[in-house]
């Protein structure tokens, strides 16, 4: 019979069986366990919202990647390090209509958007594009990303330093 050691997660097997997962282990999970089993609507989904919760939205994968940016339009909004969802993954289930939009001006290229009723920052959750920036602090609970890049690194004040080895671009990362 296996058995649990305190630092250890349950992970319930699609046989049935039960597993025990080190915590450092799950950070290495790209998609959550629960994502490969036929639970119907019984689905775990990662949820989040705004400050005052009247914005909630729904995920039903984790984040593809996670990205940091540093331009004057990022860190005064207060949504600088942002989390990539599938829209087809995403959904809001409340404040759709409480929604505004902040629209961007070259060279930036990704709109604001924020709950009208507390200001907090949502990246751009209104977005019609395949994947969109979201911002990473709406999300409740950890997700298991780690930061993969910073943009406009320029724009970046003196007093802030760049603690991890992600990959540093002086605008938007381009596809190789």
């Amino acid at each position: 019979m296996a058995v649990a050691k305190p630092s250890s997660q349950v992970l319930l097997n699609p046989s049935g069986s039960v597993s025990f997962i080190d915590v450092p282990q799950i950070r290495e999970i790209k998609k959550p366990f629960y994502s490969d089993l036929n639970l119907g609507e019984e689905i775990a989904m990662i949820k989040g919202s705004c400050c005052c919760g009247t914005v909630q939205f729904e995920l039903t994968e984790v984040p593809s990647m996670m990205g940091t940016c540093h331009c004057s339009r990022c860190r005064k909004v207060g949504a600088s390090t942002l989390v990539f969802v599938k829209s087809e993954s995403f959904q809001i289930t409340q404040g759709r209509d409480q929604i505004s939009i902040y629209k961007a001006e070259s060279p930036y290229k990704y709109d604001r958007c924020f709950c009208s009723v507390c200001g907090s920052a949502l990246g751009e959750v209104l977005s019609e594009e395949d994947s969109f920036p979201l911002a990473a602090n709406c999300i409740d609970g950890d997700i298991g990303l780690e930061n993969s890049f910073h943009e406009f690194i320029a724009e970046k004040p003196n007093w802030l330093k760049i603690g991890d080895m992600a990959k540093q671009f002086d605008q938007h990362p381009t596809k190789a």
